[in-house]
């Protein structure tokens, strides 16, 4: 006997048929072995891509906050004892081409000339403007003026140094200060031109190809005086680091040619090892799919949504309550296996090479790995409501269970062959795009590096990613209440 509460409006209680609804789920022994199957590939699959994958130890510079870093430029420089400053007129920046967007050129006070020492520099851009830049991660933008006839200005006080721009060498404006750790102690100080590598991919149906290739770049500087030395020092110049392409400089005193490679910047890695520990999600989800499919349609197929709407005449809210149960459901499911995963992965990757400082250490309540785990498990949710709602549109298991798994999955094989910035764009439009919330490479706007969707890189960043899935079951779900509304059980 079937006993039914309600209202005295005639409605069953909201709650009572959530109630009802997840009875119905976890009743059905097929489709509780569809969630926990969930669970178990993805823990699985993320555990196999763990292990099959590896990292060469890399002689990697470290910069003063232990982060990896790249450190590689043409430097004319002089010690500096004390408090000081240096002043430059820089002019006809030119380089290989394409030029690096990114190409460099300036005054820089840096803690010696090793590696990943700190630094504070201003400098112009090709493409980018003026720039005020220290101890790699901190890029802030000055100007609008570009490389020709800038002239630059940093002066040092203690840890703090502090950028001058000027249009004619006479009026001249504070752009910033920075604080650099540097002490009270000797510094060196003088001029660095440095050009990063242009990355270039071409893509088509039959295959892709591309890499990095070095560039060149050659600036001017003349009325080049520093202030804070005693008598006349002698210039020294070297490349710092290892650069593509080595540099050069020539010139005495006031004026020299600068051409210089590399970059003075962050180093992200190559993989996203978070991503990488949560690889089994995308095979994991389709059982999930699959039961909030079946949640419906089973109810279609046997007769059995008759008498529930006969026990809850609203339909809306019946289709409502499923909803909920099976996103709640679903969201449960994934959190447990993502959270699982990661924790089990990372030790694997740890021992593949996937160590500081180039792959930090991550913790599962850390800020990008928290929304990593949690976007993964609100992403499988609303992919659960688009599933169902496709369910009581269609009526048919097959068909709705072949197209959700249609709409996730193909763009994701896709954009592999697309043009990188067509296919970042394109994947942020499908229901799977909140799978970019995986990234949690750091990005900067100062650093050219690789961004491609098939490794969660889209457009607009890993936020708005949760966008297109909240629309996709947002619609499909009003979509689903239309038609279940209006049409014969």
């Amino acid at each position: 006997m079937t006993i039914v509460t309600r209202s005295r409006t005639g409605a069953q209680p909201f709650v009572a048929l959530m109630t009802a609804e997840w009875t119905k789920l976890r009743s059905v022994r097929s489709w509780w072995v569809g969630l926990l199957s969930s669970i178990f590939i993805i823990v699985v699959v993320s555990l196999g891509g763990a292990s099959g994958s590896t990292v060469e130890s890399l002689d990697v510079t470290v910069g003063p906050d232990g982060e990896a870093v790249t450190d590689a430029f043409q430097f004319v420089h002089q010690p500096l004892p004390g408090d000081g400053s240096i002043t430059a007129r820089v002019g006809n920046f030119r380089g290989t081409e394409p030029l690096s967007p990114w190409a460099k050129a300036g005054v820089i006070i840096k803690d010696g000339t090793s590696p990943g020492a700190g630094y504070a520099a201003l400098l112009v851009t090709p493409d980018h403007g003026m720039r005020l830049q220290s101890n790699f991660t901190d890029d802030r933008y000055v100007d609008q003026t570009g490389p020709a006839d800038s002239w630059l200005r940093l002066t040092r006080d203690g840890d703090s140094v502090t950028g001058w721009n000027s249009r004619d060498g006479r009026s001249w404006r504070e752009v910033g200060t920075v604080d650099v750790g540097f002490g009270r102690g000797p510094v060196e100080v003088g001029l660095f031109v440095a050009s990063p590598d242009v990355f270039r991919t071409e893509r088509s149906l039959a295959g892709s190809s591309g890499g990095s290739f070095p560039t060149l770049g050659t600036a001017e500087f003349d009325d080049v005086e520093v202030k804070g030395v005693s008598g006349s020092t002698a210039w020294a110049s070297l490349d710092v680091g290892k650069p593509s392409t080595p540099g050069s400089a020539t010139g005495e005193a006031t004026s020299w040619t600068v051409s210089g490679s590399g970059d003075v910047a962050p180093l992200p890695p190559d993989t996203d090892a978070v991503r990488l520990s949560l690889t089994g999600v995308f095979i994991g989800a389709i059982p999930v799919l699959a039961v909030s499919v079946l949640l419906i349609t089973a109810e279609f197929r046997h007769g059995m949504l008759a008498a529930t709407i006969a026990a809850a005449p609203r339909r809306r809210r019946v289709v409502l309550a499923k909803a909920i149960v099976i996103a709640l459901t679903a969201f449960a499911a994934t959190l447990l296996a993502a959270a699982a995963a990661f924790l089990l992965s990372q030790p694997i990757l740890q021992a593949n090479g996937f160590t500081p400082p180039m792959y930090p250490s991550r913790s599962l309540l850390e800020g990008p790995v928290l929304r990593a785990v949690l976007g993964t498990a609100v992403t499988v949710g609303l992919l659960a409501v688009l599933a169902l709602a496709l369910g009581v549109v269609l009526r048919r298991s097959a068909a709705a269970i072949s197209i959700v798994v249609f709409l996730v999955v193909l763009p994701q094989l896709l954009v592999a062959a697309l043009p990188v910035g067509i296919g970042r764009t394109l994947l942020l439009f499908t229901p799977g795009a909140g799978f970019g919330l995986q990234r949690t490479t750091a990005t900067y706007e100062h650093v050219t590096a690789s961004c491609l969707p098939e490794d969660g890189c889209l457009a607009g960043g890993p936020w708005l990613a949760l966008a297109a899935p909240i629309v996709w079951a947002a619609v499909g779900l009003a979509v689903a209440l239309a038609a279940i509304r209006r049409r014969d059980l």
